[in-house]
């Protein structure tokens, strides 16, 4: 499996945060948890999400390769815990809170003597997402948890005036309510200080007839989460004709369209955003 990437900032003052990893059956993408506002901020100790995101997307190849046929779920914790203990000896502190990210992986495994079709297993752990095309249509998967829990709150922020004084009141009742909820039942969980995060991971897989894989980060899905301008049903043509590179083209047009956030409502103008794309339909032979 052979996956093209592309990534972009949100800001051009800012790097991107996001950080994907690919080899030939794994894709790691790793990124800020979107819409969690007061969360994944920079530390004191200055290891914040973007470092957290890059070392974290790392650890877990470097896990896999070890362990190699390890459930998903057992590689990803581990990787958790390693980032605290290493976090503990080059800062002498436990990770602090503001380190933390949303991860997508997908595995792929291709046929064999032993295995007669192609598998394609899946973690998410936050706002990230995996799309799969397959002979019977796309399917797209978001752990939905982040999104579900604060809809409410959620929709009083986006509704007061941008810059506002009641926007930024209902901002800090928003993030109350998320820090509450944080690691909790119910609640949501997000990759950070504690690797038993894993274990409330969405996963899931794929068997045979798997002819795509595209693993993003929220902004990245913005494209068809947000704006809707592209449906799932559509998603691999275009990652076919124009690249990972164009779909993130796409989004910065949009965005640049509705810079004063009033057509399509949300956080941030622009959000960094990254995605991978295999086309496993080249090695079947696919047309």
């Amino acid at each position: 499996m052979q996956a093209v990437i592309a990534g972009e900032p949100g800001s051009t003052d800012l790097s991107n945060a996001d950080r994907i990893v690919a080899t030939p059956s794994l894709i790691v993408a790793a990124g800020t948890v979107s819409g969690l506002w007061g969360l994944g901020t920079v530390a004191e100790c200055g290891h914040g999400a973007s470092w957290y995101a890059g070392q974290l997307a790392e650890e877990i190849v470097a896990q896999e390769a070890a362990a190699e046929g390890e459930r998903l779920r057992a590689v990803v914790g581990r990787a958790i815990g390693r980032m605290a203990m290493f976090h503990a000896d080059v800062c002498d502190s436990p990770l602090p809170e503001e380190a933390m990210a949303s991860v997508a992986v997908t595995r792929y495994r291709g046929r064999s003597a032993s295995q007669p079709f192609d598998d394609v297993e899946y973690f998410i752990l936050g706002d990230a997402w995996v799309a799969v095309e397959t002979e019977r249509g796309p399917q797209a998967v978001t752990d939905p948890r982040i999104k579900n829990l604060f809809l409410t709150p959620r929709r009083a922020v986006l509704a007061a005036p941008t810059g506002s004084a009641e926007r930024e009141a209902r901002v800090a009742e928003l993030v109350a309510v998320q820090r509450r909820m944080l690691g909790g039942e119910p609640g949501f969980w997000v990759a950070g200080a504690d690797p038993q995060a894993a274990m409330k991971a969405v996963m899931g897989g794929f068997h045979d007839g798997v002819t795509g894989v595209a693993v993003m980060t929220a902004g990245a899905a913005r494209l068809v989460d947000l704006f809707g301008t592209v449906g799932w049903s559509d998603a691999f043509d275009l990652l076919r004709a124009e690249g990972p590179g164009g779909w993130i083209g796409r989004i910065r047009g949009l965005e640049a369209a509705d810079a004063d956030l009033t057509c399509w409502p949300r956080y941030e103008a622009s959000a960094d955003a990254s995605i991978a794309f295999a086309d496993l339909g080249q090695r079947s032979g696919r047309a």
